[in-house]
């Protein structure tokens, strides 16, 4: 089994919520404007780029607010009397950075907040998209809206239903998109309900609820452009063969995206390197007919070379070093690179096992045939935006609570 660690004394499943629930509480709920010094992510060669659409974004109530999603999602709608907000920000962080509730953490001042979920919010924003090139696909990407949005752009409905705080969606917008000029967006954000109901950002015991439940665009959002081809979702599966650690099984996974409406034929490349080891690097072909999304899989079977010998290992806090290799993929069409992505990834394994305290039956887990640390193994990664994450990736392929990567645990292309 693949799951995320927890101490070989156990710690229960209230307690691990405990610690899940104030991790991303500290995260999401803060101040609205600190997104405005998060670092972007460098430019990619060839045809993919990224713009980060972070400024230019305002928020309301939508009680009393009787203009549809494509009105408001037209370019030069007004906006007097909004808050301007900067993403990523939760209702009540931009709330907060406009002074209509203030101190909030002082005293019992959160108490005094009505509650902010019964009432749906507007997000709208506008963006310059950059000019096209020839082959180019733009992808519009939300890495957390919380908890269920109706989405607009340029007057047209991207989606009727985008649901799940920590799910992520993805929506090829090239046929919509404005290139070189101005583009809008409107987002309608219906929060989380109280009491856990939703599968979202809960709290437990004495923490007290947030008044909006951290509802709102939590994540980056951003426009993406691609070649005709794009990947997404790259992902390394580590084996050892416990009890030895003297060696590694690397599967080496990363969904291929045909943006167009033909035919496609790309070479999708992927080099593992790590300063000091040997590089590794796998290629194949892959025909993806119109539209087609689908899972590029390197195994040792076919790829001999990812069977690793005397690999670096990644410990936890306490255990050891957290050692980390670069997974970097590339998607290459017609001579030129359409699409690249990149993770860190650690070579490690977890199991787990049960023992009876008292007559009741707990679970445990133990890393690279260890006892694992104290808390759960989400809480010693920290991302580059101060985000951190266990992701999940569904399938036949099962749970994996330990996989790093830039983007959300769960997916969605549209």
């Amino acid at each position: 089994m693949r799951g995320t660690a927890v101490a070989c004394s156990t710690l229960s499943a209230r307690g691990l919520l405990f610690f899940g629930a104030l991790l991303v509480a500290l995260v999401i709920v803060g101040d609205s404007k600190s997104a405005a010094t998060a670092p972007k992510p460098p430019p990619v060669a060839g045809l993919a780029s990224t713009t980060v659409l972070s400024q230019g974004w305002a928020l309301r109530s939508a009680t009393g607010l009787t203009d549809s999603g494509a009105t408001i999602s037209r370019v030069g709608y007004a906006t007097s009397g909004w808050y301007p907000v900067t993403l990523p920000s939760t209702v009540l962080a931009g709330l907060v950075a406009n002074n209509v509730y203030q101190n909030i953490y002082f005293g019992k001042n959160l108490t005094s907040i009505p509650d902010l979920t019964t009432q749906n919010w507007w997000y709208r924003g506008e963006f310059t998209a950059p000019a096209t090139a020839p082959g180019q696909a733009y992808w519009l990407r939300f890495k957390g809206i919380s908890y269920r949005a109706q989405i607009w752009l340029n007057g047209t409905q991207l989606d009727a239903n985008a649901i799940g705080t920590m799910a992520a969606h993805s929506y090829n917008v090239t046929s919509l998109v404005n290139a070189g000029g101005s583009n809008a967006l409107a987002i309608l954000v219906t929060p989380p309900a109280h009491g856990c109901k939703d599968l979202s950002v809960c709290t437990v015991d004495w923490n007290p609820e947030a008044p909006d439940m951290n509802a709102g665009l939590w994540g980056a959002t951003s426009l993406d452009t691609t070649g005709p081809v794009a990947l997404a979702d790259p992902y390394v599966k580590t084996v050892l063969p416990l009890p030895a650690t003297s060696s590694a099984d690397l599967t080496v996974y990363v969904d291929a995206v045909n943006a167009t409406n033909a035919p496609a034929t790309t070479t999708i490349s992927g080099t593992i390197t790590k300063a000091g080891y040997p590089t590794i690097s796998v290629s194949q072909t892959v025909a993806l007919n119109a539209n087609e999304r689908r899972e590029i899989v390197f195994d040792p079977a076919a790829y001999p070379q990812l069977h690793v010998s005397s690999p670096a290992l990644w410990w936890p806090y306490q255990f050891g070093s957290p050692e980390l290799y670069q997974l970097a993929m590339s998607a290459d069409s017609g001579g030129t690179t359409s699409d690249t992505k990149s993770i860190n990834f650690g070579i490690r394994q977890f199991t787990d096992y049960r023992t009876t305290v008292n007559g009741t039956s707990f679970v445990g887990y133990k890393v690279n045939g260890h006892c694992s640390a104290g808390i759960p193994a989400r809480i010693q990664r920290r991302s580059s935006t101060s985000r951190t994450w266990a992701s999940t990736r569904s399938g036949s392929k099962g749970l994996s609570a330990t996989r790093s990567s830039t983007t959300s645990p769960t997916r969605r292309v549209s």
